[in-house]
This record gives C-alpha cells, structure tokens and sequence, in this order.
C-alpha cells in the first residue's frame, strides 16, 4: 500500500495545472455517482427490506373527517359515517312523529373554549306551505354519544390484539343535537293532509348568527366500516366442552376485527384459511358484527375538504420504523422531539422549545386526556413528578387546546411515571 501511494505522489507531481483541472473535476463526478448509487441502494433497503419486516405487525391509523351530505358519495368507498344514522334524511312530520323530536345533527367548529355556551340554547324557526306560516322553538344540546364510540373502539383493539394508538378526533367531542321543542299544535294535522308533506325537510331557522359556529347538512366521519357476518352454522364444543367454537365464512380481501357483543364473552378471535373463528361461551347462531379500518394513506381525499383532517397516523420516517420493531423506550430529550414530530398535524401547529420534570405542579394548559377510559391500576398515587412541555404555537386555530391535548395524552402513554402537561410560550 506504501508503494502504491509513492508511485502515485510522484505522478501527480508530473501533471500540469490543466491535468490537476481535469482530474479533480472525474474526482468529484465518480464521489458524486457512488454516494448517490450508495443513497439509492440506502432507500430501497428502507422501503423494501424493512417495510416486509414491519407488515408483520400492520400499524392501524384512524381519519376523522367532516364532509357535506350531498358529498358523501365521493368518500363512501372508503370512509362511514361514525353514526349511521347520520346519513337518513327525515321529514318534519316524521320528526314530530317522534319522542326525541331530532331536527339535525349540527358540528360546533368555533373555539373550544365557548361551546358550553351554545348548550340548551333556544332557536326560533318556521315553516310555510299552502299559504301559512308554522312557528317552531328548538334547543341545540351536546350529544356525547360520539365521543363513547372511542370506547368502543379500543375494546374492539383489545379483543383482536391490535397496538391502541391514541385517536385525533376532534370532532366527535364537537357534536350537537338540534331538536324541536315546541311547535303550533294544529301542524301535525295541517300537513297529514297534504300529499308532499313527506318531502318537507328545511325549517327556516331565524337565529343565523348562532349558527355561524356550526357546520350544518355535515356528516361526521371516519376510515372504520361496520361490517355484519353470519355464522356458518356449525357450532362445535371446544375440548374442555366448556366454551363454544363459531366458524364464520369470510371470502372479503380486508381485514375485519371482531367488535365486542353485550353479554357474550369472547375468548379468542382467529383468522383461518376460510374466515374467522370465534370462541365464546355461547352456543347459539348469532350475527357477529365485525369492523374494517381502511388505509387512506395513499388516497386522494382531502382537495375539496372546507375543514380540517385529523388523524393518528405517524409520519413515515425510517427512524419511526425503527422504533416499532424496538419497543425499548428511551428517555432522551431528543425522543420526546422525535415522537413530536412523527404527527403532521403536531408539526404544523407546534414547535417543541422545551422539556422539564419537576416535583412541584406550575402553570399549565388545562387538556383532556383522550385515554381517559384506560385505567392504569399500577400507577404510583404518591410522590407524583410531572413533565412539562413547553411549546411555541405555529398555528393558531379553534382546534388548538384539542391538538394539544392529543400530543399530551401521547407523551403520556411513553412517560405514564410522569403527569405530562402542555405549557404554551
């Protein structure tokens, strides 16, 4: 190697300033075709070779979304309404036909921070037709049901061993009921007898300005399909002839996850050749109600979108893969920017300026924990440390306190020995 490296010292001496120009120049042009040869070849082993390792474990996402009505038809492939009623259109005298009396189901999108305002508040409206006028009161009340399907969601988790990630759902907390209180006695019988009364949906609503805090004819949607199968109709006993095994045909190119039944407890859920078996304690041929979560990630669907879209869905960085196959946590300043940054809509409304765990409680951004129906029995009550998170906003919206508090409740589940909090600068 000594030889080698003196016989080309005394070459070089011999080259003129030309020949230098030249060879620096195949220098460089060689050093820039292996590294970018090198970087390829670093590319494909990300996409490829550690992709196959991690669908092993397929990382679930969740999208929630609001679209008009008369648009849903262009998503309805992909995504459902988180309530499925919420796609019905009713007629006035079919809604005063009712005990509830729901005119509509509207989307609160002003500030967080007011939207107790809005709940039981009164609305004048009416109606005409055949030449009169009909006088209606409503009341706008929060509807919480929505918020419930979280629930359900993560003991759907549970039940088919799938990772819980915390949901970014903002609008299911945001849901409000507007429902007729009061209305002219003789309207029920003045439209029974016209023959288009059934086509008689919109009520003229004089409170406007109320309503410019709310997304109305929306639908509250989501990536999950409620999907119903029936049992084959064999039924055999397990080998104890305790619990009973249901064998469920499946032929979809999907995969479907078994939601928990009231009263039926399920013992294990396994996909076969053919569909799923199920074991339960129970014998009889029942409906079993299954869910799909569909991946969005590479679908067009947000161009024509008024409001935004949130999801629980991790950037793809190579570092974010490595993590999943290595479930180690690390307790570095530097992974609580990396979980940070692993969320577009966090990226964009916050920049991480700071982290602090201390003993003693100080000021802090009041959040909600969207975790709130886990419980974590081990947690230690006393001597609690907190972790303060210190964040410049980069965006400020209505959906902020929401997006914040999604992140919190994130660093929660890695840190759960600290009490995180969100500290705005």
């Amino acid at each position: 190697m000594t030889t080698i490296e003196k016989i080309l010292e005394n070459e070089l001496k011999k080259l003129t300033p030309e020949e230098r120009g030249t060879l620096r120049e195949d220098v460089l042009l060689t050093f820039d075709t292996i590294y970018k040869n090198i970087n390829n070849r670093m590319n494909t082993f990300e996409n490829t070779i550690l992709d196959t390792v991690i669908q092993r474990n397929k990382e679930l996402s969740i999208v929630n979304m609001i679209v008009p009505k008369e648009d849903f038809y262009l998503y309805e492939e992909y995504f459902s309404p988180v309530m499925i009623g919420d796609t019905n259109q009713t007629s006035i005298l079919s809604t005063l036909q009712t005990d509830e009396k729901l005119y509509e189901k509207l989307v609160y999108v002003g500030e967080m921070e007011n939207i107790d305002a809005y709940n039981e508040k009164e609305l004048d409206a009416k109606i005409s037709f055949e030449g009169r006028t009909f006088l209606f009161k409503l009341k706008l009340l929060r509807d919480t049901s929505y918020e419930k399907k979280i629930d359900e969601l993560y003991r759907t988790f549970q039940l088919n061993s799938l990772r819980w990630k915390t949901v970014n759902a903002p609008y299911l907390s945001r849901i409000f009921k507007l429902v007729i209180i009061d209305h002219d006695e003789d309207i029920l019988q003045e439209m029974s007898k016209i023959s288009n009364s059934t086509h008689l949906y919109k009520l003229e609503i004089e409170s406007s300005e109320i309503l410019q805090n709310f997304a109305q004819d929306y639908i509250t949607v989501w990536n999950i399909t409620p999907v119903q199968k029936f049992g084959n109709g064999v039924i055999e006993p397990t080998e104890n002839r305790i619990n009973y095994i249901h064998s469920i045909d499946s032929r979809e190119n999907v995969d479907l996850y078994l939601v928990p039944e009231q009263g039926i407890h399920v013992y294990s859920v396994g996909k076969t050749s053919m569909g799923y078996r199920v074991v339960t304690d129970t014998n009889k041929n029942i409906t079993w109600n299954f869910v799909s979560i569909s991946d969005v990630s590479q679908i067009a669907y947000e161009e024509k979108l008024t409001y935004p879209i949130f999801k629980n869905q991790e950037i793809s960085l190579f570092i974010n893969k490595l993590r999943e196959l290595n479930k180690v946590r690390i307790r570095t300043v530097a992974e609580v920017h990396r979980i940070i940054h692993s969320y577009q809509n966090i990226k964009n409304r916050f920049e991480l300026v700071d982290v602090k765990v201390t003993d003693k409680m100080q000021g802090a951004v009041e959040t909600k924990d969207l975790d709130f129906f886990i419980v974590d029995e081990f947690k230690l009550k006393k001597d609690t440390k907190y972790m303060y998170l210190y964040f410049k906003v980069l965006k400020n919206d209505v959906y902020l306190i929401e997006e914040l508090s999604f992140i919190v409740t994130i660093m929660q589940s890695f840190f759960p020995e600290y009490q995180c909090k969100g500290v705005l600068v």
